[in-house]
C-alpha cells in the first residue's frame, strides 16, 4: 500500500498560523526586521594615528531587502584604540551610514563594531565587525623620540635605593 508523504506536525501548524492570521495582511504577520551589511570599507590599513582612506559604509534593509532610511547607527572601536569621527548616523534614502576611523597610537590589527536597534521589535543588532591595521612606529614614540627613555624613567633625579643622587649602582 503507498501512503503519501505526509509531516503531520507541519500541516497542524500551517492550518494553525493560517486560521490565527485570518483577516490579516500577510505584511502583518511579521514584524518587519532590519537585514544589515557592509557596503565598503573593510580590512584597511594607515598610519598610526591617522584616518583609514576609506570611510566605513553600511546598508541597512528591512525584511523585503528595501532601503530603510532614518535608521540610527553606532560606530565603536572595540579594540587597537583609536576613534571615529561622528560616532552615530543616520541612514539615507538608500540605508546608507558611514563614519570615519582614525587608528590608534599603537601598530596592528583594530576592530570596530557598527550597531543598531531595530525600531519595530527593539531587537539588538550587531551590523558588522570592521578589522583594520594601523602600520608605524607607536604615534608617541614617533612625536618624541626620546618619549621612551622619558616614560621609562619616572623616578628620575632619584636613584633605586632612594638617595636622590640619579645614579645607578653598577
Amino acid at each position: 500500500m503507498h501512503r503519501p508523504n505526509r509531516i503531520p506536525g507541519i500541516t497542524l501548524l500551517a492550518t494553525l498560523a493560517l486560521g490565527a492570521c485570518a483577516g490579516k495582511a500577510p505584511a502583518d504577520l511579521t514584524p518587519p526586521t532590519l537585514s544589515l551589511g557592509v557596503v565598503s570599507g573593510r580590512r584597511q590599513q594607515a598610519t598610526v594615528g591617522q584616518e583609514l582612506p576609506q570611510p566605513l559604509v553600511v546598508q541597512v534593509l528591512d525584511s523585503k531587502l528595501r532601503p530603510v532610511k532614518g535608521q540610527l547607527i553606532s560606530f565603536r572601536v572595540l579594540s587597537g584604540g583609536g576613534s571615529v569621527y561622528a560616532g552615530t548616523s543616520l541612514t539615507n534614502a538608500d540605508g546608507i551610514a558611514q563614519d570615519y576611523w582614525t587608528m590608534g597610537p599603537q601598530p596592528g590589527p583594530a576592530r570596530l563594531l557598527v550597531r543598531a536597534v531595530d525600531p519595530t521589535t527593539g531587537e539588538k543588532r550587531n551590523i558588522a565587525l570592521f578589522t583594520a591595521v594601523a602600520l608605524g612606529a607607536p604615534r608617541y614614540a614617533a612625536d618624541r623620540p626620546n618619549a621612551a627613555v622619558a616614560a621609562g624613567s619616572e623616578n628620575q633625579g632619584r636613584s633605586p635605593s632612594g638617595d636622590g643622587d640619579g645614579s645607578r649602582e653598577r
